[in-house]
């Protein structure tokens, strides 16, 4: 007779978990503008449509531009604010959540290359205040990049910096931004692979455009 409450709650726990395997797995394949705050941005008190209104006539067609005619039906860029609120950087839409905070990766059927990656945000390089960001730049992203050689490594503007390396099939674009009295200095990575490549310049492009709202 005790066999039966047993049988009842493993039944129980065995119903609830796979309830959590099923939206756990629904939140993975949710195109980004599902995507949970950690990845998108909270955009509490903020418009979207206002926010985003410079950036999509300024910049975004230029940057959807880049991308091969082959590719467009699979590839198209939009705004997307960090979690923070502080930077607003184009990202493909419909991309999933990748396995490190703020990472975003095509959906599997996009055949995109297995290790095509996007990232934005800040960082400090320890704690949070002016620092020599160039300095920092070079040593947690520029050094930190598996690479075999260089293809460019160009400013952008006064204080930042662009470069694209290579390691076998792989192509990886890192970009920062930063500012002399600032506390943080700000990222746009990314990882291509396969068919990505083909659209390295868009997203060269992307990361240049990194459009900082808040530098605190």
């Amino acid at each position: 007779m005790r066999l039966r409450p047993l049988l009842f709650v493993l039944a129980v726990l065995t119903a609830f978990a796979c309830q959590k395997r099923a939206a756990d797995g629904a939140r993975q394949l949710a195109p980004s503008s599902q995507l949970p705050a950690e990845v998108t941005g909270t955009l509490a008190g903020l418009d979207p449509e206002a926010e985003f209104t410079d950036i999509r006539a300024r910049t975004l067609p230029a940057v959807n531009g880049r991308v091969p005619s082959q590719l467009v039906a699979k590839l198209k860029f939009a705004p997307q604010f960090d979690a923070k609120n502080r930077v607003v950087a184009l990202v493909p839409e419909s991309w999933v959540m990748g396995d490190a905070p703020g990472m975003l990766k095509p959906p599997p059927d996009a055949d995109l290359g297995a290790a095509t990656s996007i990232a934005f945000g800040s960082a400090c390089d320890g704690r949070c205040a002016p620092k020599d960001w160039a300095k920092s730049f070079d040593k947690v992203e520029v050094s930190a990049l598996p690479v075999q050689s260089v293809d460019s490594d160009e400013p952008i503007g006064k204080f930042g910096r662009v470069i694209v390396a290579r390691s076998g099939d792989v192509r990886y674009i890192v970009a920062g931004v930063w500012k002399p009295d600032s506390a943080r200095y700000f990222y746009c990575r990314a990882t291509l692979e396969g068919q990505a490549i083909d659209a390295l310049q868009a997203f060269v492009s992307a990361c240049r455009a990194m459009d900082v709202r808040r530098w605190e």
